[in-house]
């Protein structure tokens, strides 16, 4: 009997680690298939005494590709810092480590901070908060890019 609690735990588990992925989306379906193969192996080998129970094993298989499917369906979570700083559009899998990388929604600078430079004499502008309009390029004063803050 414990084994028909903890069989959906643990695949709702590997579903929710692998969602949004083919095998994720597969996962409560093969799973479910099984638990509907197995009950009526359940029900020759035990007897009469098992059809009480096959509609539970059907309900707990429905249960099981339900919920399955809703954890497989959720979204993945964002990276931190793989938002552009501009529209939020999401730089996952982007190269953006590379002086004046731009982003594909917008065309907005999101360059790191550690890398940014200025346009006019190559000064680094790693501890300038360009969030804050009007910030001026410490060696030559040219006035800096706003970044609208997150």
């Amino acid at each position: 009997m414990i084994i028909a609690a903890l069989y959906p735990v643990c695949v709702w588990f590997v579903v929710y680690r692998l969602r949004r992925t083919p095998l994720g989306v597969a996962l409560p379906f093969f799973s479910a298939a099984l638990v509907v193969v197995i009950a009526p192996l359940l029900q020759h080998f035990i007897g009469r005494s098992a059809v009480p129970l096959m509609p539970l094993v059907y309900a707990e298989a429905a249960l099981l590709l339900s919920v399955g499917l809703w954890l497989a369906l959720m979204p993945r979570p964002v990276p931190p810092g793989s938002r552009c700083e501009h529209c939020s559009y999401n730089l996952a899998g982007l190269d953006t480590n590379v002086q004046g990388a731009r982003c594909p929604e917008c065309g907005g600078d999101v360059t790191p901070p550690s890398l940014r430079k200025c346009e006019t004499c190559g000064n680094t502008l790693a501890g300038v908060d360009l969030s804050q309009r009007g910030q001026r390029c410490g060696r030559c004063g040219t006035i800096l890019p706003w970044t609208r803050a997150r």
